[in-house]
């Protein structure tokens, strides 16, 4: 897993937000979405990996099966600034479902 990638992070696509993907260490991921902009309520746990640019996402099912069907997304990490001391790093993901951005929570 990238070291870049892991940690959490929040955010969506254009107004579609209330994102979260999180992204662990030793390679597990968790994206979630959260009912406030109208978009049903999901969680989506699975195994990831990648290389300097590229992630691949395979869900996990609720009893433990790796799906046969992953998703490719292409990444980057920006770093655009400071807020109140803090660095703001964006997570830009590209894939089927189209361009998302994330901004790294603390």
């Amino acid at each position: 897993m990238p070291r870049d990638l892991v940690g959490r992070w929040s955010g969506g696509e254009g107004s579609q937000t209330g994102y979260t993907l999180t992204f662990a260490a030793d390679g597990r991921y968790e994206l979630s979405h959260n009912v406030r902009t109208g978009i049903p309520q999901f969680v989506e746990r699975g195994l990831a990996g990648g290389t300097a640019n590229e992630v691949v996402l395979r869900p996990v099912d609720v009893v433990g099966q790796v799906s046969r069907t992953e998703r490719t997304a292409q990444w980057s990490v920006q770093k655009v600034g400071e807020i109140e001391g803090y660095n703001v790093e964006l997570l830009v993901l590209v894939d089927i479902y189209g361009e998302f951005s994330y901004a790294k929570d603390e």
